[in-house]
């Protein structure tokens, strides 16, 4: 443990996050201990021991991150006197459409205030470019808590961006040219010329276009819910996402390039300002930044010829975002990735040995070639990756997919090839290029990938779902994954005593929430889209009441599956029909 300095510095910095987020400290009494903090801690080094000094060091971290945190947290909105008016914009970010209208992050313009907001408009809208002013008569309203507490509370997401505001422009009235465009604004402009383009081609279906767009230049707006669900149910959703892996593989290509015409040296450097000018193109998304920052601080240590270590990259990279911008530690995005890799540190070697015992002499022959060393790599790692994940998936999205360790190994493979392809065409949309052929070749390559996924997300039967965990369930789960390392490392008696413990303990708190949630009653009214929709709960019954126009598919995504996951019910009863009728048919009974 206390080789792992920087692991202990950047683990006691979140810990100061967590306890300003839940108990919170002032910023004069934040100030104040973390001076007191740094003077012991310069002290400590002539007067202390290594292990007395690491433990004020980690004290002053637990200060700082609490410090930091306070200053990211107390951000408030803007004060906007009026509800409506001609509102003047400039887009900053594009976001996911819905069914009516496109949305975008903008920074507004408006009653003499300067504000980040969620800007809505019809879908019969011109697209927005990063090149111009526009405005329009709209409505203005604060974010709004969520009424009911299994429902996603939008407020605190976009709260964590420093976005307090929603905005509703039925129709731009003006558009006018910026004349100084910023240097980020210009490369911004030049990433969506590059969609466009994309967007342009003849010879790719739309399904395929979306996912180029989606996995080179992190652009998954206009891709389709189906697509998404399906990567989802086969646990191969993080392909979708720029990660590690897009990076990884990118730099590899690069470097392997390189190396056949310069030293290998010179070669690292120029791959890694490759992909910083990679990132830069995609706007240093918080993935894209993660995973530029890990792979160049392990590279940076080759360089200086010290030994690279997978956990202090890890560690030194989290530290510097979070010391930026706190807030990304409660990014589902953020934890999963971070997770991901902690699981290959923590299991990927002890998983590779216990494979190769299975059956030695066929594990031998398949390691004579480098085919074989690959795919045994990639099993292990694919494990590891998915154990260290898996508290994070049942916690936040209530679901196991028991088939993703076998997905993610057959198609990780076709997606480093559809990675390296994609990127080869989008440089290729960059120039203006639209070659026909190799579009063709493309669109048939990334439809036999969408396919495959297609095959393992309809398997039925190997999705585990409506798994719900609390906060204390949660942390019994995190020590039984730590505790499956020594597990699978080596079986004995005090090894299998002690997992069996913290199960049987994990049961039992499990069994009791479940018990406490069954037992209740409750009767709830929920607006939705200017309509209400009723459930009521009597002990482990719950019946909904919907009105007969709204979308069945939507409400049960946005209200039932949450409220069935959060209350612990295996069914239940839906009833189409308006609750004023139902309400009458009840008394008259």
């Amino acid at each position: 443990m206390y080789s792992q300095p920087i692991f202990i510095i950047v683990i006691t910095f979140i810990l100061g996050i967590f306890f300003q987020e839940f108990i919170g400290v002032n910023y004069w009494s934040s100030v104040i201990i973390v001076v007191v903090m740094f003077l012991l801690s310069i002290n400590s080094f002539y007067f202390f021991r290594w292990r007395i000094k690491m433990l004020i060091l980690g004290f002053l971290f637990l200060s700082l991150g609490s410090l930091c945190h306070f200053i990211n947290k107390n951000q408030h909105p803007a004060e906007v006197r009026q509800s409506s008016g001609n509102i003047a914009f400039k887009l900053e970010e594009k976001l996911k459409s819905n069914t009516k209208n496109k949305r975008y992050k903008v920074e507004v313009f408006f009653d003499n205030k300067r504000f980040n907001a969620v800007l809505s408009i019809p879908k019969t809208e011109q697209d927005l470019d990063f090149r111009h002013y526009y405005s329009g008569f709209g409505f203005i309203h604060r974010i709004e808590k969520p009424s009911h507490d299994f429902l996603f509370d939008y407020q605190k997401y976009m709260m964590r961006q420093r976005v307090f505001h929603k905005i509703y422009i039925p129709e731009i009235e003006s558009v006018s040219e910026i004349e100084k465009t910023s240097f980020r604004d210009r490369v911004r402009q030049f990433s969506q010329s590059i969609l466009l383009n994309i967007n342009k081609s003849q010879y790719i279906s739309q399904k395929n276009k979306e996912l180029l767009k989606g996995i080179i230049l992190a652009d998954r707006t206009e891709m389709d819910t189906e697509t998404t669900e399906d990567f989802a149910k086969a646990g191969v959703v993080h392909i979708l996402a720029i990660s590690g892996t897009h990076f990884g593989i990118i730099f590899g290509v690069i470097l392997w390039g390189l190396s056949k015409l310069i030293d290998r040296r010179k070669s690292i450097v120029i791959a890694l300002i490759f992909i910083w000018l990679f990132a830069l193109l995609i706007d240093f998304g918080n993935s894209v930044t993660r995973s530029c920052l890990m792979i160049s601080i392990y590279f940076i240590s080759v360089l200086l010829q010290r030994k690279s270590d997978l956990l202090h990259s890890l560690s030194l990279s989290a530290l510097v975002i979070l010391m930026i911008d706190t807030q990304q530690i409660f990014d589902v995005g953020f934890q999963l990735s971070y997770s991901a890799v902690l699981g290959i540190y923590w299991f990927n070697k002890v998983i590779s040995n216990r494979i190769l015992m299975i059956s030695p002499r066929i594990m031998k022959k398949i390691q004579k070639n480098r085919l074989g060393q690959y795919f045994l790599s990639l099993l292990s790692m694919t494990i590891a990756a998915q154990l260290g994940t898996l508290p994070l998936i049942i916690f936040y999205f209530h679901q196991v997919p028991l088939i993703s360790i076998l997905a993610n190994f057959l198609v990780i493979p076709l997606s480093e090839c559809l990675i390296i392809v994609s990127l080869f065409i989008t440089i290729l949309f960059g120039f203006g290029v639209n070659a026909q052929y190799i579009n063709i070749v493309y669109d048939g390559f990334a439809s036999i990938f969408l396919k495959l996924v297609k095959v393992f997300a309809s398997i039925d039967g190997f999705l585990l779902e409506n798994i719900y965990l609390n906060s204390i369930e949660f942390i019994f789960l995190l020590v039984i994954v730590y505790l499956l390392r020594d597990f699978i490392e080596k079986f004995s008696m005090k090894i299998n005593l002690r997992l069996l413990l913290v199960l049987f303990v994990f049961i039992g708190v499990r069994w009791g929430s479940n018990q406490w949630q069954l037992q209740k009653n409750e009767k709830l009214i929920i607006d939705y889209f200017d309509t209400n929709i009723m459930i009521i709960k009597n002990k482990g019954v719950a019946t909904i009441i919907i009105s007969p126009e709204l979308d069945i598919k939507q409400i049960r995504k946005n209200i039932i599956f949450p409220y069935m996951n959060s209350r612990r019910i295996g069914d239940i009863k839906i009833v189409i029909e308006n609750i004023e009728d139902y309400e009458l048919k009840t008394i008259t009974k």
